[in-house]
């Protein structure tokens, strides 16, 4: 631990580091030979003034040494024996004072020392101690939700991953994750975001201050020098990570000809469930419009095989919903309509469930734009009975309802509900038998 306390007390209080680094290697630079060595001590010797050349060839040298330094530092992997409980906890407090102070003293910039303190507090987080922490540390319940620090573009997977976090069903596959693949081996590409996404999470939830999801990005493949969407970024991480725990929504379609009456029944495995352009009041549109549109509102036209020819049909649509959605509202992007997402919703008629199917939202994830061409991220969380806007790493701020922070910070792309019943749900059994339409 000594290492780390040196490398923070070493960062300074209100100057960045990488401005005063950059001063003193041009410093260097302006007094040394082709050989490296200050010219200080031979100061009474006549010295020739050092060229471009030779500035050029001491710059090559630095930052060779310093790829090849990076290099062997990122090849170093400690040792760790196995520590009780009662270590393990020490060791845990330690590192978040540690973290947080080091957050502290990086608010005036980032530089090398920063960076070296913060791999070595990574490091330091093995699989013994973040399951320690996803299983005992909580961060008090007057404390604000913790933000996820931005570096550089990364809105779109912290605003994401924020929504996420906020669903229960999502927290259970990150703690108990590998006992929901059954016999089923994990790739290593699966354990790997499977290790990150739980290091993110136990940080959140002990309440930390410095926390990053870069390590996540890269992993997906995102770049983080441009603009990406965040529904794009679920996706990915749905098919490399939340596809093992949450099936896709089935859709399972009957079509009714207008003409004649024929029937034709259609099955999509891996639906994508988005709010139906069907004006309401206020021009908005909900999930319960949605459910309308889907049983018995939606026209497609097909080649009827009982008229021979094309025909305009009903759509009569039932599905088959796992225990967490997504719902996208990118089809309202190019009309005049807002989409609004409703705190719960009863999903029975669209399940065709024998009872009621409750679902609670757990995030909100809403697009800002800046400028033509760029946006910001920001995710209104569901965290106990309130809604929080959480913007980058800034903790939670209290907002009144979503349509305040439609109006700040943009309309909303996508939400993400949960089964109020996971916990007790039985993977869909008894739904959608007979499958018989009541709307006729």
């Amino acid at each position: 631990m000594g290492t780390i306390r040196n490398m923070i007390n070493a960062l300074p209080g209100r100057f960045s580091f990488r401005h005063r680094t950059r001063n003193t290697v041009q410093k260097q630079a302006e007094t040394s030979d082709d050989s490296g060595f200050s010219s200080s001590s031979q100061s009474s010797l006549p010295t020739a003034p050092i060229t471009k050349f030779q500035k050029f060839k001491l710059s090559f040298r630095r930052k060779k040494n310093k790829k090849k330094n990076q290099e062997a530092y990122e090849q170093t992997e400690p040792e760790y024996s196995v520590l009780t409980d009662e270590e393990l906890t020490a060791e845990i407090i330690e590192l978040k004072t540690l973290s947080d102070e080091l957050a502290l003293r990086s608010k005036d910039g980032y530089g090398a020392v920063f960076h070296t303190a913060t791999k070595e507090i990574e490091k330091r987080l093995t699989p013994q101690i973040v399951a320690l922490m996803l299983e005992k540390f909580y961060a008090p319940s007057f404390r604000l939700p913790s933000g996820i620090i931005n570096p550089s573009k990364e809105c779109f997977a912290i605003a994401t991953m924020q929504a996420l976090i906020a669903c229960p069903p999502f927290i259970d596959f990150v703690k108990n994750g590998l006992s929901y693949l059954g016999d089923e081996k994990p790739s290593e590409h699966f354990l790997k975001i499977h290790t990150a996404v739980r290091s993110l999470v136990a940080k959140i939830q002990a309440g930390w201050d410095l926390i990053y999801c870069t390590e996540l990005i890269d992993l997906l493949g995102f770049a983080r020098k441009t603009e990406e969407c965040a529904e794009s970024f679920y996706r990915a991480l749905y098919d490399a990570y939340l596809s093992k725990a949450f099936a896709s929504p089935k859709e399972i379609k009957r079509w009714k000809c207008l003409h004649c009456g024929h029937v034709k029944m259609m099955e999509d495995n891996h639906a994508r469930l988005q709010l139906a352009p069907v004006k309401g009041q206020d021009s908005t549109t909900n999930i319960k419009m949605m459910i309308q549109y889907k049983r018995g509102q939606e026209k497609l036209e097909l080649q009827c095989t009982q008229c021979d020819q094309q025909r305009v049909g009903s759509l009569f649509t039932t599905c088959v919903l796992s225990k967490m959605i997504m719902i996208s509202a990118d089809l309202l992007r190019k009309s005049t309509l807002s989409p609004d997402f409703e705190d719960t919703v009863d999903l029975r008629y669209l399940e065709e469930a024998p009872g009621t199917s409750e679902w609670v939202r757990g995030g909100v994830v809403h697009f800002e734009v800046t400028r033509l061409t760029k946006g910001h991220y920001v995710a209104a969380i569901n965290h106990g009975r309130h809604l929080y806007l959480m913007n980058d790493g800034k903790s939670g701020s209290l907002v009144r309802n979503l349509k305040v922070v439609s109006e700040a910070h943009g309309e909303p792309r996508f939400a993400i509900y949960w089964r109020k019943n996971w916990e007790t749900w039985q993977n869909g059994a008894g739904l959608n038998e007979g499958f018989e339409d009541s709307s006729e």
